[in-house]
């Protein structure tokens, strides 16, 4: 099923320490947790690139700078002569009570977990990104562009500041308190004001807002709900977040979430703690001020200490399967439509840990363990549990890297694992040790999946249109390949057309690389290009047009826009492209039908050139000169 090849790999200085540091946002974008911050990995999809190296723009995240303590405004410092020593040395050693003190090294800020939210809460089609640092300070991240149009991630939300501001309303003051007090005090509030695991729900739209809820957990076991609106692309200003409900569960220390949607304002909240507990708690009335939270159902009760890591929830043939990974082991539920447990299993993977865990299709999952990749599909079979197992075959050398997560392209056609050095002469003689290694899948042709679309936008296949462009460099071979050469263009929806455009424009770019030609089977560039344009100009056209069929009157932009595409469409016929593109009869027809209705019409005059007063389409189509050029 799978057949990996080393493609490529981008290499970094950062050093890495976070398993399951890979993930991949809805609108394409990698995430890479490092110790110096979140790295931003997004596809160029330039297709005049002419070097045979994967083409990624890299953005940096910075560490959040907030932390717990910071926003508590615990002043250790002014009793902590008075303490005993044993509490003076566990409060020193506590993150979230003492990350920095007078007259003592700071704790360095580490990022520890990212997270994408849905698309659609930057602008229609972007996301964006929550980042945790090692001291407790939760931000929320967008990318925006300055007045220099350089992109940069902007902190627009201080999560850890809101949850502590909105949990003081109900803290009395302590300055007069003994200390023994004081520090109980601390410690009670870093318990309830931390966020140490958090995850997005779904968008929620309604009549007045859009809007995610940003879910997060605390140490003492509770769980808070934060209201985040969409905002605009161009937006500069800070978010708020708006509280709008709590829970209590059964689970301390969680250290694992997933939000699995269950209807339009409700779903399931899984979650999991550092004793390998795993629960799921029913919410509902998102669209509402207050969720309610009701009905926790513990899955697995026994404290084996084996922290569960990773959280996710697939569906197939009506079985729903819960799965939590916990160190090197891998615990699996199957619940069927009435919300009973079939059976449950928990697989040892015999490795040191498991280091990404993402469903690849249907039933199918892939992990990746400190040393392999498994495939697992899950069934039902006579009402029990069925696992199988399959190992991946990964040109990547275990006892000299140790793995720290995987993403897996919109498409399939690329792997991205994340690899440190688990030796220290490596680590020393490589200025840049960390990798993020891009493997091809040979057995998904990229130009077929390219070729399948129908009538979703191009952008959904930059990852496809990246490899084949890696692909027709190293490979010194035509990107077209599989390519019926007796194709009926006539018959090709406006994404199929477009998407052959582009591969048509790769071919024209690789031409000089490959060795021996014996034939061509694309069209030209600008013959696809003209096709294209065509298409989409008798789209608008046609959409016009229907608008004057029901009766409305258009306006003189819309009257004078259709006029110009009319004259448009009539020089392309006097210049022969369609001759030459040789166009079939159906696309001659639909052409024909479209201009004989747009020739009925009556246009008002068009608008004359600010400066000189003539047409401007006369001065076009006679390659007149204006007095101000």
């Amino acid at each position: 099923m799978f057949n990996l090849q080393n493609i490529d790999s981008i290499t970094f200085s950062n050093k890495l320490t976070t398993n399951f540091a890979c993930s991949l946002s809805e609108d394409g974008r990698i995430c890479l947790i490092t110790e110096n911050g979140v790295l931003i990995y997004t596809l160029m999809n330039y297709i005049d690139n002419i070097f045979s190296d994967i083409a990624f723009k890299k953005k940096l995240v910075p560490v959040p700078e907030s932390s717990i303590s910071k926003e508590l405004e615990i002043d250790f410092e002014t009793f902590y002569d008075k303490m005993s020593k044993d509490d003076l040395f566990e409060r020193i050693l506590r993150l979230d009570l003492t990350s920095k003190l007078d007259h003592s090294t700071p704790t360095e800020l580490k990022p520890i977990a990212a997270e994408w939210s849905p698309k659609g809460l930057l602008g229609k089609s972007h996301c964006v990104l929550a980042v945790l640092s090692n001291c407790y300070g939760l931000s929320i991240f967008v990318n925006q562009f300055n007045e220099g149009e350089i992109e940069q991630y902007k902190c627009v939300t201080n999560v850890t500041k809101c949850i502590v501001e909105h949990n003081s309303k109900k803290w009395s003051n302590i300055t007069n308190v003994s200390v023994d007090i004081r520090t109980i005090e601390w410690s009670s509030r870093a318990a309830s004001s931390s966020p140490i695991a958090f995850v997005w729900s779904h968008i929620i739209n309604t009549s007045e807002e859009i809007y995610a809820i940003l879910f997060v957990a605390h140490p003492n076991g509770s769980i808070s709900a934060w209201k985040f609106n969409r905002r605009n692309e161009s937006e500069t200003d800070l978010s708020d977040l708006k509280f709008v409900g709590k829970c209590f569960t059964s689970l301390e220390n969680i250290t694992s979430m997933h939000w699995k949607q269950t209807k339009s304002d409700g779903g399931a909240l899984c979650y999991g703690n550092s004793g390998g507990k795993l629960a799921v708690i029913v919410s509902s009335n998102l669209s509402q001020d207050e969720i309610l939270f009701k009905d926790e159902v513990i899955f697995y009760d026994e404290n084996d200490q084996k922290r569960v890591n990773r959280i996710i929830i697939i569906e197939d043939s009506g079985y729903t399967y819960l799965i939590g990974a916990k160190e090197e082991f891998l615990v699996v539920f199957a619940i069927d439509d009435t919300g009973c447990v079939l059976d449950e299993t928990m697989m040892d993977l015999g490795n040191l840990s498991i280091t990404g865990l993402c469903q690849y299709k249907d039933n199918i999952l892939l992990v990746l363990t400190c040393g392999l990749l498994k495939k697992v599909t899950l069934s039902i079979k006579e009402g029990c549990l069925n696992i199988e197992e399959e190992l991946v075959s990964l040109k990547l050398d275990f006892t000299k890297f140790k793995t720290y997560g995987f993403i897996i392209s919109e498409n399939k056609v690329y792997f991205g694992i994340l690899v440190y050095p688990c030796r220290l002469k490596d680590i020393t003689r490589d200025p840049t040790p960390s990798r993020f290694v891009i493997y091809s899948d040979t057995s998904i042709s990229p130009f077929s999946t390219i070729m399948s679309n129908t009538d979703k936008p191009l952008e959904k296949y930059w990852d496809c249109f990246e490899i084949l462009r890696l692909i027709s460099y190293k490979e010194k071979k035509f990107p077209w390949n599989g390519l019926d050469k007796d194709i009926d263009y006539d018959n090709l929806t406006l994404s199929q057309l477009k998407s052959l455009r582009w591969i048509a424009k790769l071919s024209e770019k690789v031409y000089s690389v490959i060795p021996s030609i014996t034939e061509y089977n694309i069209k030209p560039y600008i013959l696809l290009h003209y096709m294209v344009t065509i298409k989409l100009t008798l789209k608008r056209m046609k959409k016009l047009l229907r608008i004057i069929a029901t009766g409305r009157k258009l306006s003189d932009f819309q009257m004078r826009s259709l006029d110009i595409q009319n004259l448009f469409l009539k020089e392309l016929v006097v210049m022969k492209i369609l001759e030459k593109a040789k166009v079939g009869e159906k696309f001659i027809d639909e052409l024909i039908e479209v201009m004989e209705k747009a020739n009925e019409l009556e246009y008002p005059d068009m608008i004359p050139c600010f400066w000189c007063g003539e047409n401007i389409l006369l001065l076009i189509d006679t390659n007149l000169n204006c007095v101000w050029d």
